[in-house]
C-alpha cells in the first residue's frame, strides 16, 4: 500500500509541472529531421523498455530467424526506413510497432502460430504500423484534443495514467533516465496508446488490409492471417489474450474484413509458400509439440508452394 501511495504522491508532483509537448518542441527546432528523431528516440526508450519489463526470450537463433522474416517483407516496402525485430519474453498474445521501426513481438503469440506465412502477416501488420506512421498520428492527434490550460492537461493526464496497466506503467515511467521532457512526454502517450486506448480502429484496419497485400506480394499464403484470427476468434476471453482484444477489433471483425478482400485477389495466380517446417525449426524452443488448433487451409486453386523463393 505504501509504494502505491509513493507511486501516486509522483505522479502528483509530476502534474504539477508545465505540461511539455512533442510539437513545442518540433516546432523550437523547426525541421522535419530533427522531428524524426524525437520520434526516433521515443521508440528507443520504449522498446528498450518494453524489453526490460517483459524480459527478452534468450534464444539468439530464433531472434535471428524473426528479423530475417521481417527484413525480407520490409525489403519491398517504401523509403530508407531502419527495422529491428526482437521477442519478449511473456505468454500473452501481442506485438508492439514503436516508432523509429522497432518491433517487438511476443512469445505468446509466436506459440500460436502454425507457419512462416501467419509469422509474415503479423510482422507486415506491424510494419504497415510504422510505414504509415500510425502511433505518430495517434500522438499527434491527442496533442490537437489537449486542452490549451496547463492544469486542465495536467488533471487530463492523471486520468489517462490512472487507466493504464499499473505494474507497466510505473516500471516504465520510473526505471532509468530519460533523455529528455518531451520524450517522457512521448512515452506517456505511446504507453496510453499500447496499454489501453489502442489505435484507432481506422488505423488498425489500415495496418491489417496493407500488410495482408505485403506478405502475398513477398510469396506467403494469403489465407494465413485469416486463418490464424480465426483461431484467436476460439481462444476469445483468456487471460493471454485481453490486452490484444482490449487494443485492436474484435478477431472475427477483423477476418470478416480481411476475408472480402481476398475475394478480389487472383488467388489462382499466386506462388503461395507456408514455410511450416522451417517455422517448428526455428521455434522450436518455445513450443515443444505442436497441435495446431484449426487446420491451414489450402485451397486447391492455388499452385504447389513453392518454399525456394523465400530461402
Amino acid at each position: 500500500m505504501w509504494i502505491y501511495l509513493i507511486f501516486l504522491q509522483l505522479l502528483f508532483c509530476v502534474s504539477q509541472k508545465p505540461t511539455v509537448t512533442i510539437k513545442k518542441q518540433i516546432n523550437k527546432e523547426g525541421e522535419n529531421d530533427d522531428k524524426n528523431e524525437v520520434y526516433r528516440e521515443i521508440g528507443r526508450n520504449l522498446a528498450g523498455k518494453l524489453l526490460g519489463y517483459y524480459g527478452k526470450v534468450r534464444d539468439e537463433n530464433m531472434v535471428l530467424y524473426i528479423n530475417s522474416v521481417g527484413k525480407y517483407l520490409a525489403s519491398s516496402v517504401e523509403g530508407n526506413q531502419t527495422f529491428f525485430f526482437d521477442v519478449l519474453n511473456t505468454d500473452v498474445i501481442n506485438a508492439f510497432a514503436c516508432p523509429g521501426g522497432y518491433i517487438l513481438i511476443t512469445k505468446g503469440l509466436i506459440k500460436n502460430l502454425n507457419n512462416e506465412a501467419e509469422l509474415s502477416m503479423v510482422l507486415a501488420h506491424e510494419i504497415s504500423h510504422i510505414t504509415r506512421n500510425h502511433m505518430i498520428q495517434a500522438m499527434e492527434q491527442e496533442e490537437k484534443e489537449l486542452p490549451v490550460d496547463s492544469v486542465t492537461a495536467s488533471r487530463q493526464r492523471e486520468v489517462t495514467e490512472s487507466k493504464l496497466a499499473s505494474s507497466v506503467s510505473r516500471y516504465l515511467m520510473s526505471s532509468g533516465a530519460m533523455t529528455s521532457a518531451v520524450v517522457a512526454e512521448g512515452m506517456r502517450k505511446s504507453l496510453g496508446i499500447l496499454f489501453d486506448k489502442g489505435l484507432d480502429h481506422k488505423l488498425e484496419w489500415e495496418a491489417d488490409r496493407i500488410g495482408q497485400k505485403l506478405a502475398i506480394d513477398s510469396g506467403y499464403d494469403p489465407h494465413s492471417f485469416t486463418n490464424f484470427l480465426k483461431r484467436l476468434q476460439m481462444i476469445h476471453g483468456k487471460n493471454n489474450l485481453k490486452l490484444l482484444t482490449q487494443t485492436h477489433p474484435s478477431p472475427k471483425s477483423r477476418r470478416e474484413k480481411l476475408e472480402k478482400e481476398l475475394e478480389n485477389l487472383p488467388l489462382q495466380e499466386l506462388v503461395s509458400a507456408l514455410g511450416e517446417e522451417r517455422f517448428l525449426k526455428n521455434t522450436s524452443s518455445i513450443r515443444g509439440k505442436v497441435t495446431p488448433i484449426v487446420p491451414v487451409a489450402k485451397p486447391q486453386s492455388l499452385k504447389k508452394t513453392d518454399q525456394k523463393m523465400l530461402q
